[in-house]
């Protein structure tokens, strides 16, 4: 046999061996290249729009070469500081390769991280971030609807990008955003939902005299000063190991949490019940006029307003059209604000529309009946919410809820709601569960920590839209304590998911043990300030069994201290930035109030002076002006909008609102009493009250209103006939 026909041999050999092997790998190949999302189900030309698949046609196997070239170009453009010239080169890529993610994943982060510093004025930058977003979520994810990485990548914008403070313009993407979201879900739901209390009540007049509310304050201080002994006593207790005394004093601790659990489950159920309601909307017309006869001729009615409501796929530019003026936005969502919403919210601008407008809100609400509460109009309501959320915004109202009912009440106007959700979303399309996840594990759960310790820290949002100008719209948020819990279990719950040998109490990872002491720690000291400090005492005595010694096995000495003395320690050693400096200020704000309340105005006036100094001291050393805290005047009736706006879940809870509300200036007074007399009329028609004796109407009020309300002329802040006021400036 000759040489040359050895050769041929071999080489066939190798080639078959090469092929077999080939074949033999192929389902491996295939398996790897499902689970990283590098083809799909149905073949690109069926799914793509045409521009993508006349580029895959048209180019054929030549995609990868342009594919590489055009990445290898952009990076140089990027380099060079072109990112326009940059972006245009992946927008080619995302239609040469519109299935490979980590082509989405990039092009939406040029936008949103580098094109977007690039420009100066407020509106530029969000368009720039916000496009980031819907690259992905309108595009990226119709064709790789299984890649991780891009649902985690729409969930970084939103937490790092508009959550956090490392782009000096969050606060803009924070109003812009919370202004999409209230223009279609408007202010958060009644915190006590169908719950009703129960329980012994007083006559109005007894809580209004002066005798009463005297001895009652008395009364209440005295059985304040004997909790906190009480819990100072446990705590000493604890730590000296007296088993007996422990016992006597919480026979029950399983009842302790229930305690805390229901108040809870009551907001949180109250926040769920709106999504379900969204939930149980019909999907289509049809649907919705077999149930609601009458919202056909709403349907027909209101296309003389320019309203068009149809069975067509919305996408978010037809529902935005011309800034919404002319899309359902506009049109219905913007038109139904105006008339349901608190004066200071978005029908507060009705006094600045054109007559035009203004009539066509009045013809609107005739239609609709949206101010007398029409079920009809409401059907109508409902089953446009679920079409926008689910083919504008691409939520699903299913996993909006699982995600309330697990974690709280969610005000979805909070870009870390959104974060939260994208998240979630992330692990159940990685095919695993919000209570079992491993798929790029520890980036998940980061950013899944960082967006509710967001939540519990900004949750409760005090937004007053300006339509003239998003930008320069009020926006606020105060600390929402119903998350502590949430974010508590969060720690003991995922961190056992993350390292296998952490104990389901127990955190042995250094990240994650510090990250919870931190995050206890804070919490104890805003429950401490806000007067739940049986709370405060529940997490500190956890703090004390768990974490009494560190990862060392020494003694914790912060651990060895009463409760008060441990909140003022580790207050001390804080440094003063923004977040601490809020939580602060709600915190003790709400001390102030507490006492106001209970008739001592001494203390209030006290911590008043206190946090005021504070408040400027702060400002003062912050040279960014958006970095600055808000007018510390605007800060206090904020956090009244919080006091006065918690659910009655008990009697109580109402006499200390009504004996507030007495003594409070009438500066106050005029800027919170058309947002809360709402909430204040609820509440007095459970206990048969009468609204306008248990919260008169502040004097003046009318010409408050006459002149523009909180957005106009500030209310005269001088000496009042009220029990504190000569003594507040």
């Amino acid at each position: 046999m000759s040489q040359s026909r050895i050769v041929q041999i071999v080489s066939l050999s190798v080639m078959v061996a090469l092929l077999l092997g080939a074949a033999f790998l192929t389902p491996s190949i295939d398996k790897s290249r499902a689970e990283m999302n590098l083809y799909g189900d149905a073949s690109v030309f069926e799914s793509a729009p045409p521009e993508y698949a006349f580029a895959v046609q048209a180019f054929g196997a030549f995609r990868s070469i342009l594919t590489d070239i055009a990445f290898i170009r952009a990076e140089e453009f990027k380099r060079q500081g072109r990112y326009y010239d940059a972006m245009q080169l992946h927008e080619w890529i995302c239609q040469l390769q519109p299935r490979f993610p980590s082509v989405w994943e990039y092009c939406s982060w040029n936008m949103a991280w580098n094109i977007s510093v690039t420009t100066y004025t407020p509106e530029e930058r969000w368009n720039w971030v916000y496009n980031g977003v819907k690259l992905i979520r309108d595009e990226g994810l119709r064709f790789n609807p299984g890649a991780v990485n891009l649902y985690k990548q729409v969930a970084w914008i939103f937490n790092n990008k508009m959550s956090e403070f490392v782009d000096e313009f969050h606060m803009t993407y924070k109003k812009y955003w919370a202004y999409r979201m209230h223009v279609l879900y408007g202010p958060p739901a009644d915190p006590l939902g169908d719950y009703r209390p129960g329980g012994e009540v007083m006559s109005l007049e007894k809580v209004l005299e002066d005798d009463e509310l005297l001895a009652a304050a008395k009364k209440a201080r005295a059985l304040q000063e004997a909790r906190d002994q009480t819990d100072a006593d446990l705590i000493d207790t604890s730590i000296s190991g007296d088993p007996n005394k422990l016992e006597i004093a919480y026979a029950d601790p399983k009842a302790e949490a229930a305690r805390f659990d229901e108040r809870h489950r009551i907001v949180t159920k109250a926040a769920a019940d709106r999504v379900q309601v969204m939930i149980d909307a019909p999907d289509k017309l049809a649907e919705l006029y077999a149930a609601h006869p009458a919202t056909r001729q709403m349907v027909r009615d209101l296309r003389s307003l320019g309203v068009i409501i149809d069975d067509d796929e919305l996408t978010e530019e037809v529902y935005w059209q011309k800034g919404g003026s002319e899309g359902l936005a506009g049109r219905f969502f913007l038109r139904w604000r105006r008339l349901t919403d608190p004066p200071s919210m978005l029908n507060s601008s009705t006094n600045n529309a054109d007559a035009g407008e203004a009539l066509a809100v009045q013809q609107f609400d005739k239609i609709v009946g949206a101010t007398t509460g029409s079920p009809d109009g409401l059907a109508l309501y409902h089953f446009l919410q679920k079409k926008v959320t689910k083919q504008v915004y691409k939520l699903d109202p299913e996993e909006m809820l699982k995600i309330t009912e697990r974690f709280g009440p969610i005000d979805w106007r909070s870009v870390d709601a959104e974060g939260l959700y994208w998240t979630a979303m992330s692990i159940k399309m990685g095919e695993e569960t919000l209570s079992k996840f491993g798929n790029d594990k520890t980036n998940t759960a980061r950013i899944l920590f960082f967006c509710l310790r967001n939540l519990y820290l900004r949750n409760k949002i005090i937004f007053e839209p300006y339509l003239p100008d998003i930008n320069l719209s009020y926006f606020n948020f105060m600390p929402d304590l119903n998350f502590v819990e949430s974010m508590h279990q969060a720690y003991i719950t995922y961190a056992p998911l993350i390292d296998p040998g952490t104990t389901s109490k127990v955190l042995s990872l250094d990240t994650f043990r510090t990250g919870h002491i931190n995050f206890l720690a804070e919490s104890i000291r805003m429950l401490w300030f806000a007067g739940r400090k049986a709370e405060a005492a529940h997490y500190y005595r956890w703090m004390q069994e768990h974490y009494a010694t560190d990862e060392f096995g020494q003694i914790n000495p912060a651990l060895q201290k009463p409760l008060q003395d441990y909140v003022q320690d580790t207050y001390i050693e804080i440094d003063s930035n923004n977040r601490e400096t809020r939580n602060m200020l709600f915190g003790q704000m709400v001390t102030a109030m507490r006492a106001l309340a209970q008739g001592d105005s001494a203390t209030y006036n006290y911590v008043y002076r206190v946090l005021k100094r504070s408040h400027e001291k702060y400002n003062k050393q912050i040279v960014n002006e958006k970095n600055r805290l808000p007018d510390f005047q605007y800060m206090v009736i904020d956090a009244l909008r919080v006091i006065l706006g918690e659910p009655p879940l008990s009697f109580a809870t109402t006499r200390d609102k009504v004996r507030l509300w007495a003594r409070l200036p009438i500066s106050y007074k005029l800027m919170l009493y058309d947002d809360a007399l709402p909430l204040f009329t609820k509440e007095c028609e459970l206990w048969n009250w009468d609204v306008n004796k248990a919260f008169p109407p502040p004097a003046g009020i009318e010409d408050f209103r006459q002149s523009g309300g909180r957005r106009g002329e500030r209310p005269d802040d001088s000496p009042v006939e009220t029990t504190i006021q000569s003594t507040e400036d």
